[in-house]
């Protein structure tokens, strides 16, 4: 596990820590203290060594714990109004998807190595998570585990889909990550926000996509039938329970 404090301080403890008695074992590894604005969102790469993070500057970092270098360069600014409240990498290590506080979201293809850079809908600079909604703040974001889709959640209790695919389905066209279609769905904050698979009566896999917020109303999305029109909602169903759920 990769923890971060309230002195911008990075650590990392393993899963047996936890069922440790003696306080002394339960201590973790530092693995980096040199940050001078604190941490908001952080993540960890699922190949390699890498871990991105933001923070309350605007500035989002890449660092490599394999290595542990005492520089860190920013790898991109963002604007006050624009600033990261939470980031993800894809399943596949190719995508570093990061969200804002006005409501866009930033995609970095490392694919491209050093020519990589934010990928753009359209050939613009950002993607807007909403047409009609675009300032936002995005709170929560979750990738398929095929890493083509990602799902995020705002503050107007909207979930929005974005999908990577080849440009007006074209396959001559190179792929880019595009708006899916948005709802409004739940009466409260989303506090979940996740993809599942199953089984079709064909025996094919199927994506799934799930939220749950503070109305305690869990929804599942068409992640295949949905298109820029609209995310179609499959059901909705009323969780009893006295406690905050989530999934």
């Amino acid at each position: 596990f990769i923890v971060v404090d309230n002195d911008c301080t990075i650590h990392m403890l393993k899963s047996n820590q936890f069922e440790e008695i003696e306080e002394s074992r339960k201590k973790p590894v530092t693995l980096m203290k040199l940050l001078d604005s604190k941490i908001k969102a952080l993540a960890v790469r699922p190949t390699g060594f890498m871990i991105a993070l933001s923070c309350e500057n605007g500035c989002l970092y890449e660092w490599n714990y394999n290595e542990k270098k005492m520089f860190l360069e920013p790898k991109k600014v963002f604007e006050d109004k624009g600033k990261p409240t939470c980031l993800d990498f894809s399943p596949d290590g190719r995508f570093l998807s990061v969200a804002t506080a006005n409501g866009q979201m930033w995609f970095y293809d490392y694919q491209k190595g050093e020519k990589g850079d934010w990928q753009p809908q359209s050939q613009s600079t950002n993607v807007s998570i909403s047409q009609e909604h675009s300032s936002r703040r995005v709170l929560l974001q979750a990738f398929s585990s095929d890493s083509k889709y990602l799902a995020v959640a705002d503050d107007f209790y909207c979930v929005t889909l974005f999908k990577n695919d080849h440009k007006f389905g074209d396959p001559t066209q190179p792929k880019e990550w595009f708006y899916n279609g948005k709802v409004k769905a739940q009466l409260g904050e989303i506090t979940s926000l996740n993809f599942g698979k199953s089984m079709n009566e064909n025996g094919e896999v199927r994506l799934r996509l799930f939220s749950i917020g503070k109305d305690k109303t869990l929804i599942e999305y068409d992640v295949h039938g949905s298109n820029q029109e609209g995310l179609k909602i499959v059901s909705k169903f009323q969780v009893i329970c006295e406690f905050d759920v989530c999934i």
